[in-house]
């Protein structure tokens, strides 16, 4: 026989990505929620090794003595979450479309922890699309799932300034102790709370892929190659080809120096011209080698860039 417990709110994590670990943890000393069930991704084989490597939600899990459950498919998950009672459902960059079945099992809601301002940005690279488009602010709401990806009513949200250096993970780290901590007030306050439609024309966004982290220098202006490395800092970098050879931008910077769109300028760092402003590149990475200063790639290789 199940036993519930009506002072406490019981829930079901589903995530696995960053964004999730970091939203996990802001629950980990929250008083009056129980975490009965963590479910992530499958473990995959990553990098050259091809290591079986955890979810960074399953490793923080485990570091912290919870089970993790990781089912192949809905099918799967729903018989998991069958086996229990839960108030909450809580998905959060788990990667997997969940079925209606699974969204009723809840007594309460399936919620989701979602960070951008709804409905701007829904999909799956929010926080990439808000640096990449250089937004001065973002966000996270927490809404209840249904259906339609992103396009349930919202609980609550946050707004954020975005402060103009500020790169990928850095966002996604602040990001995540925002919504965390908004989830708990959601959970604790739930009953209190009511919910509203999201308002606007929906924005949406998919995911990207290595090529798109090439830099054209003749199409695009400093500021937004400077915006491109910041959503791509993490994944999948961006990066230019020079005499046949790719360059991974490493630290950046937009420059005041004049320089035609396109051409190079060697000074100390490089110096490359866009199609409106300049790019100072203080450190990069060459094909085949590891990052390195530019001014010490340019001391041993004067004039390869202007040559």
């Amino acid at each position: 026989m199940l036993v519930y417990d009506e002072f406490m709110n019981k829930i079901a994590f589903l995530g696995s990505g960053k964004f999730a670990s970091e939203v996990f943890s802001r629950l980990l000393d929250a008083e009056d929620i129980d975490i009965s069930l963590v479910c992530s991704n499958p473990d995959k084989k990553v990098g050259r090794k091809q290591v079986l490597t955890p979810t960074p939600l399953k490793a923080l899990a485990l570091e912290h003595n919870y089970k993790v459950e990781t089912p192949n498919g809905s099918d799967e998950l729903f018989e998991l979450l069958s086996n229990d009672q839960y108030d909450f459902v809580v998905v959060c960059d788990y990667g997997m479309i969940l079925p209606s079945k699974v969204l009723e099992v809840a007594m309460k809601d399936t919620l989701n922890v979602h960070p951008s301002l709804l409905p701007k940005y829904r999909g799956a690279s929010p926080m990439k699309c808000a640096l990449l488009n250089g937004d001065d602010e973002t966000g996270v709401c927490i809404i209840k799932v249904v259906d339609e990806l992103d396009a349930g009513d919202i609980y609550a949200s946050v707004k954020y300034q975005i402060p103009h250096i500020m790169r990928y993970n850095e966002l996604l780290s602040t990001l995540g102790v925002i919504g965390g901590d908004l989830l708990k007030e959601v959970i604790l306050d739930f009953d209190k709370l009511g919910c509203i439609e999201q308002i606007g024309e929906p924005i949406h966004c998919g995911k990207f892929r290595k090529e798109d982290g090439l830099v054209d220098f003749n199409i695009l202006s400093a500021d937004e190659v400077y915006n491109k490395f910041r959503a791509f800092y993490e994944w999948p970098g961006t990066y230019f080809v020079h005499n046949e050879k790719r360059f991974k931008l490493i630290e950046i910077e937009v420059s005041d120096l004049e320089v035609k769109p396109g051409h190079f300028k060697e000074d100390i760092d490089l110096y490359i011209g866009c199609d409106e402003g300049t790019i100072r590149v203080m450190e990069f990475q060459p094909e085949s080698k590891g990052a390195m200063q530019v001014s010490d790639f340019l001391r041993g290789n004067s004039g390869f860039f202007e040559g």
